[in-house]
């Protein structure tokens, strides 16, 4: 039989704030991958903050027009991607807004290194530049300025849930931002410009969950290739792979066989 369990969520706006979570015997419910998952402290605290972000946070409705959340995607304990509607529909990259790395609330995270560094990591390798440490009692937002191969990192603790989702919006319009610039370089990629396609490997291309679809020109004449894991490796040329040509053998792609993009998308299945 369904019950709600309360599970204490830090504070916001001033007051304790109570997350209200849906549980059967042993398990709990995530709205996120809706289903129920074994009712552990550190998935109670888990459902706690995903609870404040579908549901309990002011900014709730705004952010579901605004924000896909993943639960346990990627090793990831919750994120954030940009999904607003898009003027391109063929441009669809992965464009992380916040990673949310949660913890047990008796592990204390004020000072925990491990934490940090962990989080830190999974920033960088998913080229976000928030992130968030909550273990429903305790919470700090880090920041990442500089560039990824070079980060510098800024740590704020975090008193009222009320600051961390006006730096969730905050993060989100910015990201909005860049994904509107990036749509802007789409085009001009999809009209055979090849600067605008190393700018936009540049940014998507090193990850294996998207797929850029080209147009490339053998014999004189443009054919189809799914291109993925791509790499700028001069002005002039950029590397790749394709499941169509087997095993870890790297293409080349150059400004003069490069005919057009086509899409980019995340890998199917």
């Amino acid at each position: 039989m369904a019950t709600i369990l309360e599970v204490p969520c830090h504070r916001y706006c001033g007051k304790d704030l109570v997350a209200q979570l849906t549980t059967e015997p042993g398990t709990v419910f995530c709205p996120v991958r809706q289903g129920h998952y074994t009712l552990r402290p550190e998935e109670l605290v888990r459902q706690a903050l995903v609870w404040f972000l579908v549901e309990g946070a002011a900014s709730a409705l705004a952010w579901a027009n605004q924000l896909r959340f993943a639960v346990e995607k990627s090793s990831l304990d919750v994120s954030a991607f940009h999904e607003a509607p898009r003027t391109e529909s063929r441009f669809a990259p992965h464009m992380p807004v916040v990673i949310f790395e949660t913890k047990r609330i008796e592990r204390d995270s004020d000072d925990d290194v491990a934490t940090d560094e962990q989080l830190q990591g999974y920033m960088v390798r998913e080229r976000c530049r928030e992130g968030f440490i909550f273990n429903g009692r305790q919470a700090a937002w880090l920041s990442l300025a500089g560039e990824f191969t070079a980060p510098a990192w800024t740590k704020t603790v975090i008193a009222d849930l009320s600051d961390a989702e006006a730096r969730i919006a905050q993060a989100a319009g910015t990201v909005a931002a860049r994904v509107a610039e990036c749509e802007a370089v789409f085009k001009r990629a999809a009209n055979g410009d090849f600067a605008s396609l190393r700018a936009l490997v540049a940014e998507f291309g090193g990850g294996g969950g998207l797929t850029f679809f080209l147009s490339v020109k053998s014999d004189g004449y443009p054919g189809p290739v799914r291109a993925f894991h791509l790499k700028v490796a001069s002005a002039d040329l950029i590397t790749y792979r394709s499941r169509g040509a087997g095993g870890k053998h790297r293409l080349e792609l150059t400004s003069q066989n490069f005919h057009a993009l086509r899409s980019i998308e995340p890998v199917a299945g």
